[in-house]
């Protein structure tokens, strides 16, 4: 009835959700690395059990990952018994009781087209 009406609507970003920005903070503080998914079709043709993968992009000097050797490029796959296809699956597994217990745990990993098994513990200090 020609009165003007003032709405205000918040959009989400297209970034990283805050789960997705809290295991990422989690991966870089308790393990030393960043990571981006990795395509099915990279992580399957090694191994056709792998769903998927994370890949790291970054390691942080002195952290477990490069205690342990772990390198820009390579593929995170699995921790444990657990796939890490996606970022979800990594926040589960870093909650996970059974992960928190494990000390140290397994981390399968894919690197150069290679399977390896990097048996590393977070920085206990850093777990939360």
């Amino acid at each position: 009835g020609g009165s003007t009406k003032i709405q205000t609507l918040q959009l989400q970003g297209s970034g990283p959700s805050n789960s997705e920005a809290s295991v990422a903070k989690l991966a870089w503080e308790q393990i030393g690395i960043r990571l981006a998914p990795a395509p099915l079709s990279e992580v399957s043709s090694i191994n056709e059990d792998y769903r998927g993968g994370l890949r790291i992009t970054e390691v942080r000097p002195g952290s477990p990952a490069a205690r342990n050797r772990l390198m820009v490029g390579d593929i995170i796959v699995g921790i444990m018994e657990w796939q890490t296809v996606n970022m979800d699956n990594l926040q589960w597994i870093l909650a996970s009781p059974n992960f928190k217990q494990s000390t140290p745990s397994k981390y399968y990993v894919i690197r150069k087209r290679q399977q390896l098994m990097v048996a590393m513990t977070p920085e206990v200090a850093r777990v939360r």
